[in-house]
């Protein structure tokens, strides 16, 4: 059988990022109608400069009351742009593993009550069989006390006939 499903994830894998930058590209397009998408990334490039520019001041020690340049337009424009084609790019990335890691944590449950039903089952049948064992032992016990029985009988049986014929 041919894994669609790891096919599918290659697939998926191998177009995200051109489908990133693609998206990535043509919200940078100038034009009327994409005014608020650019004005969007701006605002986006510039809160995602100063988050880097908090980030790194506060890995190296440096105080935060200092003052963020702002970046330009274009430039915040190319931050925002690029925030939004990596965020697709590993949200993209991040949902599969989970959905991966459902699906592997599904299996492996299928797999355990799958093992538990065996196990029930084979705990029945030793119940069973030690049952029949138990049964079939006392019906053996039976036919040898009913087997000595007759035995006895028989012995009685010819030291009567003995003392009859030999008086």
């Amino acid at each position: 059988m041919i894994p669609f499903f790891k096919i599918l994830s290659l697939i998926i894998r191998t177009f995200t990022k051109p489908v990133a930058s693609y998206f990535k590209a043509s919200l940078k397009i100038s034009g009327h109608e994409r005014q608020r998408a650019q004005y969007i990334l701006i605002f986006l490039g510039q809160k995602y400069h100063s988050f880097n520019i908090r980030l790194t001041r506060s890995l190296t020690n440096q105080g935060f009351s200092e003052y963020i340049k702002p970046l330009s337009d274009e430039k915040a424009l190319d931050s925002g742009a690029d925030f939004i084609g990596e965020f697709i790019a590993y949200s993209t990335l991040l949902t599969w593993g989970y959905y991966e890691l459902n699906k592997l944590s599904r299996d492996t449950k299928i797999k355990e009550q799958k093992l538990l039903d065996q196990l029930t089952n084979l705990q029945v049948t030793v119940s069973k069989t030690s049952q029949n064992y138990r049964t079939l032992c006392l019906q053996v016990e039976k036919l040898r006390d009913e087997l000595f029985d007759r035995e006895k009988l028989k012995t009685q049986a010819s030291h009567n006939k003995k003392a009859l014929i030999n008086p």
